[in-house]
This record gives C-alpha cells, sequence and structure tokens, in this order.
C-alpha cells in the first residue's frame, strides 16, 4: 500500500502535460495493488496465482504506459514474454503439487507434509523446485534476473520504481508463505540451493552496477542484489 502511494504521487508530475490516459494509469496500479494484497495474504495456492497475475497483466501494460516510446514498449513486450513464461513455471508446479497432496491450500500442504513426509517424494519436490523457479523470475533472482535492466530502463520511472519495491516484497510474501507451508528449509538441499542463489544475487547486483551509467539500469541491478540480501 506505501508502496503504491509513493507511486501515484510520483506519477502526478509525470502525468502531467501527457497524452497518456490518466483514469486508466491510476485504475491499473489499484489492480496491481490488489494482486499484491492477495498473494501477500492468500491461503490457496491458485488464489495466490491469480492474485500474481493480476500484478503482472497490471504491471505488462504500465510497463508500455508510454506508447510513443520504443523503449517502453520493448519493456513491456519483453515483460510480457518471460512473465508468462515464468507464471507456466509456477502453474504447473501448483498442478504438481495439488496432484501429490489432493489440494492446492497451504494448510492442506502443510498437514500433508507433517504427516506423510511428502517432501521425500518426487512429484511435490518437482512442484516446489517449479515454484521456485518461477518465483525466482518474477524476483529476479540471479540467474533469473536478465529481464530486470531492460524493462526497468524501458518502463515510465514511477513504474520502475514500483517494481523494484512493492512487486517484489509481494512476490517475496508469496515465496515465504509458500516456504513455510511445505516445510521447504527443514531440508538441508533446499536451504544450500537458497543460500547459493542469495550468494549469486547479491555478487551479480553488486559488480554490474559498477558498471551501469543509467540509473534506471542503475535501479535494476541495486533491486537484484536487495533480492538476494532479502533471501538470506
Amino acid at each position: 500500500m506505501i508502496a503504491a502511494g509513493l507511486t501515484l504521487l510520483l506519477s502526478i508530475n509525470a502525468l502531467e502535460n501527457t497524452s497518456l490516459l490518466v483514469s486508466e494509469f491510476f485504475a491499473l496500479i489499484i489492480f496491481a495493488t490488489v494482486g499484491m494484497l492477495l498473494m501477500a495474504a492468500s491461503a490457496h495456492l491458485l488464489t495466490l496465482f491469480l492474485g500474481l497475475e493480476l500484478l503482472s497483466v497490471s504491471l505488462y501494460i504500465l510497463a508500455g504506459f508510454r506508447r510513443n516510446d520504443k523503449y517502453s514498449i520493448e519493456a513491456s513486450f519483453k515483460y510480457f514474454l518471460l512473465g508468462a513464461f515464468a507464471s507456466g513455471f509456477l502453474l504447473y508446479g501448483i498442478a504438481l503439487i495439488y496432484g501429490s497432496v489432493g489440494s492446492a491450500s497451504l494448510t492442506a500442504l502443510a498437514e500433508a507434509v507433517k504427516a506423510r513426509d511428502l517432501l521425500d517424494t518426487p512429484l511435490l519436490t518437482a512442484g516446489l523446485a517449479l515454484m521456485a523457479v518461477g518465483f525466482g523470475f518474477k524476483i529476479a533472482l540471479a540467474p533469473f534476473h536478465a529481464w530486470a535492466p531492460d524493462v526497468y530502463q524501458g518502463a515510465p520511472t514511477p513504474i520502475a520504481a514500483f517494481m523494484a519495491t512493492g512487486s517484489k516484497a509481494a512476490a517475496f510474501a508469496a515465496l515465504l508463505r509458500v516456504v513455510l507451508a511445505s516445510g521447504m528449509m527443514t531440508q538441508a538441499v533446499w536451504q544450500q540451493i537458497f543460500w547459493v542463489l542469495a550468494v549469486i544475487t547479491m555478487t551479480v547486483g553488486n559488480i554490474v552496477a559498477l558498471r551501469q551509467d543509467n540509473i534506471k539500469r542503475l535501479l535494476a541491478y541495486s533491486s537484484i542484489a536487495h533480492a538476494g540480501y532479502i533471501l538470506v
């Protein structure tokens, strides 16, 4: 909510004296905020996915909101393609988890894992791995971060700031709910995987940020590095 409010304040000056559809811009920000809230508060994987898609579709449009700017259109197109790819991973992972547990509820997942030690089953492991990859794209963890610099550079400045803060916080909240419900961190292999991802993300984000001469690309790599810090 704070990120959305600040984005709206930043957008007022950016939208003045332009031919952009201001009402549609604000409506999309609101839709994106609703999606973020659904992701953070969801107790069901399908509701979580719907919230994620509501957020993603809103951001696809907002990234390309400057219709006369080729970089903005390019950012929207790249974000749409890679975002749809990540959503496919998430949805397939949810399907595998449903097949293993018999429910897409996070409560049912937690109970099933405790009762039957399902973390050792290939079906649930594959489902959680696919969801982890999908969240890696959405959060822009290395090595799934390649889309972020180009998208941030082409998107309007308030939207780039919104993507670097609010949407990333919502994705982390959703990832945390899945991790806690599934008990992933009780297994050493998952702990090692997340540690490796965190170290790679922090290293890549900070080192590559030093070479940037565009403020938006610098913001992108800074947000990538901060994602690594949060993952720790």
